[in-house]
């Protein structure tokens, strides 16, 4: 075990070992340019701070939407104007030959204007940690401010900085001590709000930010473009970059859950007796977590730690058939690569972020699905890999296209997707669906809308993916350039029914999302009134606290059992067992279960079911649709009312549509009723009418009876006046024994 945990830590830092002797190799590779020529040196150094200063933008922008703080956005928006900036400041160095008509003072005012814009970013962005920007209001000002900038220098009217001959002017010497002096007051403005960021990533962005004023101080003494002092700047300059690029970029990537949920786990540490009160509400959101995407944890010796819900499903096993075995020993693909150099604990231990692979799973059945295996470090509290952590996406139907769209290559002609091949404006080939889309015939013109994506897939050379809305459908249309032969292949496939299944999803979350936000408001409300009023609270309060809390938790845990049947039914997940029951059985062990609720408002119940029934079908599910309408039935009647419930045997009439044989179940209550205008939608999911919104419930009962009804051939019907009653029309019909 000891050998282990050596191990490691002896990953951890040869990783460590490996990011800074790589910068060491640049560091004195880049010198050795200088040896050669300062301005071959000056010009790697600086496309190398470009590169960084643009990696750094893509992570700010692409990262907005998720991020609560602004910080990372506003350095990232900053640093491609920077990145601009310094790009021209590269060419207009002395020796480039490019701005014939400028000394080197130009590059001298791009450079202190690029730096001034650096540490201004740096302590706007330390100031609205914990503020919202708009990414393109901000994104606009910057233009406005460049442009103006720009001017100002190329028209002449920006202060001169450099003097050939004599040096540095005075301006240019004080603005390096002011940006110094705004880069210390940024650093004093982090250190308030280092809370806000993981450790080692506060660490690195204050070593940038030091390594920045190093270098402005370097920059202060030099009088030739090409003196030692401009060289040391120059390398300080590109270790600032460096720390900033391991915080943003390598740690922004790698740890987002770190800095999404640093605040929480604070919070937690803070008190034992608070997160006790937390940990039923955590144990609800775990069990959401297990219906999530398929994860499992492994330890270093290859034993399965854990795994969720789905992980499991999606392999079709229990979790007893995986917890504590070994992963290599489970059979679950002919792509599995457990056993060979490249396994992926190997890679991690080895010091990757993270290593992917692909794994396809074939079943008894003949089905197959192919599995995205992304495996990341399993660290303990300090930091030392202790597993792996893999994430298991089913890409089954990304690879069906993929090979649909190769098929169309094949067969473009025959191809039941639009398939074109294009070349100097002209369709070269366009099968018949190509042609009744897009109106089009070989030798005719390349569509307009078109023109503009097959130009920037040829001039930059890549393959552009576009979505298009062509006669009431949704295509994706894949334009692949082959530059070599001089055209493009274009291919496409209809998406509207995976963009109406990505719509109804959000629906889904956001009516769940929805459904969750009060029973959760009203634990929090309640932990937080026992945390900060506790010398207020009266053992009366703290009764009625301590039911708020366990109704709500109940209410959390109705949710979830409903949402997952749901789920199963939905993705035909439901598994029944078919067998013979006797529904008035059924109907005295539920009336037996909920005389204690019925007895509270003083209901008496009437039950009129032949004994001697017999009908085919799951007893469980069976067992929870009468459930479901009986509770309902109590749950809105009135004081001392009487519900009656009964059965037709061979039941012929209008709730027997088909005319199959079957038994009628009705089940009449005399309470609150049903207004007229709520009965079409009292089936829908998460429905609830405004007339009992007194009444604890989730609006998913009536939508999983009738659920389970269809599964057994069956259907329902409500007849009801308002304030007078309800009666629900069940009807079974009578199926056949399976064999």
């Amino acid at each position: 075990m000891i050998s282990k945990v050596k191990d490691s830590e002896a990953s951890i830092i040869r990783g460590f070992l490996n990011d800074y002797t790589i910068l060491i190799v640049i560091l004195f590779l880049t010198y050795l340019t200088s040896l050669y020529s300062y301005l071959l040196f000056h010009s790697i150094i600086e496309i190398i701070s470009i590169v960084i200063s643009g990696g750094i933008f893509i992570v700010g922008w692409h990262s907005r939407k998720y991020m609560n703080s602004s910080f990372f956005l506003v350095v990232g928006i900053s640093f491609l104007f920077i990145s601009i900036i310094d790009l021209l400041h590269t060419l207009a160095y002395s020796g480039m030959g490019i701005f014939l008509e400028f000394d080197a003072n130009l590059p001298t005012q791009l450079w202190i204007v690029a730096r001034y814009w650096q540490a201004l970013s740096y302590l706007f962005a330390s100031m609205v940690i914990k503020k919202k920007i708009k990414a393109n209001y901000l994104f606009v000002s910057y233009i406005i401010i460049i442009l103006i900038l720009l001017t100002t220098i190329f028209q002449g009217f920006f202060p001169v900085c450099y003097i050939k001959g004599s040096g540095l002017t005075p301006f240019k010497i004080i603005s390096e001590y002011a940006i110094d002096t705004i880069l210390f007051v940024t650093l004093i403005v982090l250190y308030k709000h280092k809370d806000e960021f993981a450790e080692k990533i506060f660490l690195l962005i204050v070593i940038s930010i030091i390594a920045t004023m190093i270098s402005e101080l370097a920059f202060t003494f030099y009088i030739s473009v090409f003196g030692f002092s401009n060289f040391i700047g120059h390398i300080f300059k590109i270790i600032a970059f460096f720390f900033v690029y391991k915080a943003i970029i390598e740690l922004g990537i790698e740890t987002p859950f770190d800095l999404l949920f640093r605040k929480l786990k604070l919070s937690e540490e803070s008190s034992i007796e608070k997160a006790n009160q937390l940990e039923q509400a955590y144990s609800e959101f775990n069990q959401m977590f297990n219906a999530s995407l398929p994860l499992r944890v492994i330890s270093n010796n290859g034993d399965i730690l854990r795994v969720n819900e789905t992980y499991a499903s999606l392999f079709h096993l229990t979790k007893e058939d995986l917890i504590g075995k070994k992963c290599f020993d489970l059979q679950l693909g002919y792509e599995h690569r457990c056993h060979t150099e490249i396994c992926s604990r190997n890679q991690i231990l080895d010091g990757k972020d993270y290593y992917e692979y692909e794994l396809i799973t074939k079943f008894d059945d003949g089905t197959k699905i192919v599995s995205l295996v992304r495996s990341v470090p399993h660290r303990s509290a300090n930091g030392e890999v202790i597993g792996l952590i893999q994430n298991f996406t089913n890409i089954t139907e990304r690879k069906f296209a993929q090979e649909k769209i190769e098929d169309m290559a094949r067969f473009p002609m025959e191809n039941p997707n639009p398939t074109l091949r294009v070349s100097n404006n002209y369709i070269l080939l366009a099968n018949k669906v190509s042609q009744y889309l897009f109106l089009v015939g070989e030798g005719s013109n390349i569509p307009k809308f078109l023109q503009e994506h097959i130009h920037k897939a040829f001039s930059e050379n890549l393959n552009l993916e576009i979505e298009l809305n062509i006669k009431d459908q949704i295509y994706s249309l894949f334009i692949v350039p082959m530059k070599d032969r001089g055209y493009a292949n274009i291919y496409g496939m209809n998406i509207t029914a995976r963009k109406e299944a990505e719509k109804s999803l959000e629906r889904f979350v956001s009516t769940v999302s929805h459904e969750l936000r009060t029973p959760i408001s009203v634990l929090i409300m309640s932990l937080d009134f026992l945390d900060n009023h506790s010398e207020k609270v009266t053992p009366g309060i703290e009764k009625k606290l301590q039911e708020g809390i366990k109704r709500n938790i109940y209410l959390l845990k109705e949710l979830v059992d409903d949402i997952l049947t749901l789920s199963r039914i939905d993705e035909r997940k439901l598994k029944l067992k078919w067998d013979e029951y006797n529904p008035l059985k059924i109907m005295g062990d539920i009336l037996t279960l909920m005389e204690p609720i019925g007895n509270a408002k003083n209901i008496t119940f009437s039950v009129d079911i032949d004994k001697n029934i017999k009908l085919y079908g799951d007893k469980t599910k069976i067992d929870q649709i009468f459930r479901i309408f009986i509770d309902n039935s109590i749950k809105y009647s009135k004081e001392s009312n009487k519900i009656e419930i009964r059965a037709i045997n061979h039941y012929k009439g209008k709730y027997n549509i088909e005319e199959k044989d079957g038994v009628l179940f009705q089940i009449k209550d005399y309470g609150v009723g049903i207004l007229e205008e709520d009965l079409p939608s009292i089936f829908q999911r998460f429905f609830r009418s405004e007339q009992v919104s007194n009444i604890p419930g989730t609006g998913l009962g009536l939508s999983i009876a009738k659920e389970l009804l269809k599964i057994h051939g069956g259907e329902v019907w409500v007849q009801s006046d308002y304030d007078k009653g309800s009666t629900f029309s069940i009807f079974l019909p009578i199926i056949e024994k399976r064999i």
